[in-house]
């Protein structure tokens, strides 16, 4: 892989994270019945 391809992929993964570790705690927080602030 060349080093433009994975310097993408860090960018990528860096925007995806954290909205996936957002929406975890929506589920979570409307699973319990508490809606966790962004």
């Amino acid at each position: 892989m060349r080093d433009e391809d994975l310097a993408q992929a860090e960018r990528l993964l860096g925007c995806a994270l954290p909205a996936s570790v957002r929406a975890l705690h929506e589920v979570i927080g409307n699973g319990s019945g508490v809606i966790l602030s962004p």
